[in-house]
């Protein structure tokens, strides 16, 4: 059974990034903007981000291309989170999607040159966490779906016109983060300072664009 706490974290994280990317449309306004263009201003991270604009490291994991890209990403996300929560791990969502969001931004940052956007590698992060977390609370019966569960995601990860890297990077981070025997107090103390530095680096986003 999924408990509240899972709802409203999806809910929260739901609402963000549909704002997100609402605010980056109204920014741009009826400019017409490329997708580059409209990339950089939705926060998007390029290989600038690690010399200087160091806030897009953790505002690229917020940004959307399109609705149609939102949509699809917010349908995983509720799949991943709903399958996390029912097996009592809600207080890792959060958490995990950042911080995999975050890791895998740098990573493909490292290995292309190109813009990095999208909750994708966040939510393959919380898919992570999931197998990480299968293994720890169902045994041998949990490694057996962990690995079922890590080929077919890897699969998906490595499918349509997301970046492989992303995706498979955000999902070994959930797996080692869904690992890690978390105290319920220690996560949230570590979710409460995560959000802090998305709330900074969000702010300092939208006060930097012209």
């Amino acid at each position: 059974m999924v408990d509240r706490e899972t709802y409203w974290a999806l809910g929260i994280l739901s609402t963000i990034l549909s704002l997100w990317l609402w605010t980056s449309v109204q920014w741009v306004g009826p400019n017409h903007a490329t997708p580059v263009e409209f990339a950089q201003t939705a926060g998007a991270a390029g290989p600038n981000a690690l010399i200087g604009s160091y806030h897009r490291l953790f505002t690229a994991t917020l940004a959307h291309l399109s609705p149609a890209h939102l949509v699809v990403n917010l349908v995983l996300l509720w799949i991943a989170g709903l399958s996390l929560g029912r097996i009592g791990a809600s207080m890792l969502l959060i958490l995990v999607f950042l911080v995999a969001g975050w890791v895998a931004t740098i990573a493909t940052i490292l290995y292309s040159d190109g813009l990095v956007l999208g909750a994708s590698a966040g939510i393959f992060g919380v898919f992570g966490a999931l197998v990480g977390q299968l293994r720890q609370l169902a045994g041998p019966i949990g490694w057996g779906r962990g690995v079922v569960l890590s080929v077919v995601i890897l699969v998906i990860g490595s499918l349509g016109y997301g970046d492989i890297v992303a995706h498979w990077s955000g999902f070994f981070v959930g797996v080692l983060l869904g690992s890690i025997h978390w105290r319920r107090g220690l996560s949230r103390w570590v979710t409460g300072g995560l959000i802090l530095v998305a709330c900074v680096a969000s702010a300092i986003h939208w006060c930097s664009l012209e």
